[in-house]
């Protein structure tokens, strides 16, 4: 997709997009060796100290993890007061 888009994206527009952006991380990371891991890197906010590729690599994966965490908490709570206002969800339209 495009960065400098003249129109909001869809819905499946952006699960598309994500969807290629993991395989993509998912392929790079299936070639990555144990070298690759340990081999030392600045740190971006601190160019003086040093983290390994692996430190690295935990760091992106838990703050995925805790923005899924964030995403259902909070499509959860969407989908409980849409429920209580009687509106239909979108597992209810199907």
């Amino acid at each position: 997709m495009p960065v400098f888009a003249t129109r909001q994206p869809t819905y499946e527009e952006v699960l598309e997009a994500r969807a290629g952006r993991q395989r993509m991380v998912r392929e790079h990371l299936a070639t990555l060796t144990d070298d690759d891991l340990a081999r030392l890197r600045a740190n971006p906010w601190a160019p003086q100290r040093t983290r390994t590729t692996l430190s690295c690599l935990r760091t992106i994966l838990d703050e995925e993890w805790e923005h899924q965490r964030y995403a259902v908490r909070d499509l959860d709570l969407l989908e409980a007061r849409s429920v209580a206002e009687g509106q239909p969800t979108n597992m209810q339209k199907g």
